[in-house]
């Protein structure tokens, strides 16, 4: 076998890695979030039509517009809190942007040694 056909064999191989790793990430995630789960379609529960569209005589149409809207919405009233959540956010961007362009630098390099 040549140099070229070994490299992409090493590609192809550490992207099936890459892809089962994810797959299980994400199926461990999605059974914290969900619960377990035993991978057939019918152990998906659904309502019947008829209970699924009866509304109770106590449901409102329209759910509270104005007493969620307050409740939900952060009080930040004071511009120290506010000085502090805007150094705050701005420190969290920063270090995203340094570590993401790490992350790119690093990608890069192993491309670059590996066809080089």
């Amino acid at each position: 076998m040549n140099r070229f056909s070994v490299k992409m064999l090493w590609i192809v191989f550490l992207l099936g890695v890459g892809l089962f790793v994810g797959f299980d990430l994400a199926s461990r995630g999605l059974e914290e979030v969900h619960g377990p789960f035993d991978g057939t379609a019918s152990s998906t529960q659904t309502l019947p039509p008829q209970e699924a569209l009866q509304l109770q005589p106590s449901m409102p149409l329209y759910p509270e517009q104005e007493s969620t809207a307050a409740a939900t919405a952060p009080a930040v009233n004071t511009p120290s809190e506010q000085g502090m959540l805007s150094r705050t956010a701005e420190n969290a961007g920063k270090i995203l942007q340094r570590s993401s362009q790490t992350c790119v630098e690093a990608v890069v390099s192993f491309f670059e040694g590996l066809f080089s």
